[in-house]
């Protein structure tokens, strides 16, 4: 009979798993002990330090946030189990799954990484987030599906070929091209409008139709003095002995402070001379003119030259 009394206080008080209440300690300490019926808990050593208090099943001995040996959780840092919350986890990868006061919750992540995406408020992205409203997920991560900050654009192609689609910072934007080849023409303006025709657009490269030039992005007759050069080469472009081809435009030649004549034996008219690309006289070292003043700022005219006097 004595021996099963003993038996029943041990199991009782605990018998061996508690720190005794003589050991000194530090006033407030915790540390982890087992309890009557072999429970896990925690002791706190008494006030004056004189010893330790009794083993508290319910409490976080070592303070790791598993109340010791069963399994509970402190989830409010309390110190106190927070009563059984069994199969707390939502195979979630974006949530933080606890047990707060005998509840389960699971607190929604943001910023931690999720497989091959970022956690954003409890959604594991693998794309972009677009923050504009309530927060969406979207798939991709090139700027076209993004844009900017985050934020995502639906397919910006608006099926012209003549305006440039980008995402931007505040969605897609459709900006006009212009002098850029598009099927059967060329883009004016954002539009696909056909080319070469008398009138029309010139094409890429300023090419026109038959024997039409292009000036200033426009088809037209070639050839004459003020329009558009002639397709081709040299004296082709301009026809006219009096005329030469200078950035796409026929001008004219040969005469007095006019352009010297490119292609011709003659660049210049009588008593003229070609200086730098233009026809002139009466400058020193140059032709005398033949007009009443042949020679300029005081020069004399000897031997059909300008020279001092």
């Amino acid at each position: 009979m004595r021996y099963c009394l003993l038996l029943v206080t041990a199991l009782l008080f605990g018998c061996g798993g508690e720190n005794s209440i003589t050991d000194e300690c530090t006033p407030g300490e915790s540390v982890a002990c087992v309890g009557a019926g072999g429970c896990g808990g925690g002791q706190v050593c008494l006030g004056d330090g004189s010893g330790w208090g009794a083993c508290d099943c319910g409490a976080d001995g070592d303070g790791d946030g598993d109340v010791d040996g069963d399994g509970d959780v402190d989830g409010d840092g309390d110190g106190d189990a927070d009563g059984d919350c069994d199969g707390c986890y939502d195979d979630e990868l974006c949530t933080e799954d606890i047990c707060d006061d005998g509840a389960c919750v699971f607190r929604p992540l943001t910023g931690t990484g999720c497989g091959d995406g970022i956690c954003y408020d409890g959604e594991c992205c693998g794309g972009c987030w677009d923050e504009r409203w309530a927060g969406s997920c979207q798939p991709g991560t090139e700027l076209s599906v993004c844009g900017f900050r985050g934020q995502a654009c639906e397919d910006c192609d608006d099926g012209e070929p003549c305006t440039e689609d980008a995402c931007g910072e505040l969605g897609c934007t459709h900006t006009d091209l212009h002098d850029v080849e598009c099927p059967g023409g060329i883009c004016d303006r954002g539009a696909c409008e056909p080319c070469g025709a008398s009138g029309a657009p010139c094409c890429p490269g300023g090419a026109c139709e038959g024997a039409l030039g292009c000036l200033e992005g426009v088809c037209g007759s070639c050839g004459g003095s003020g329009g558009p050069c002639c397709p081709g080469i040299g004296a082709d472009a301009c026809p006219a002995t009096d005329l030469t081809c200078e950035d796409g435009v026929c001008e004219p030649c040969g005469g007095r402070d006019e352009l010297c004549c490119l292609f011709e034996l003659d660049r210049c008219g009588p008593s003229l001379g070609c200086y730098d690309s233009i026809c002139t006289c009466g400058e020193l070292g140059q032709p005398c003119c033949d007009d009443h003043t042949p020679c300029l700022r005081g020069y004399m005219c000897r031997a059909g030259t300008c020279d001092v006097p």
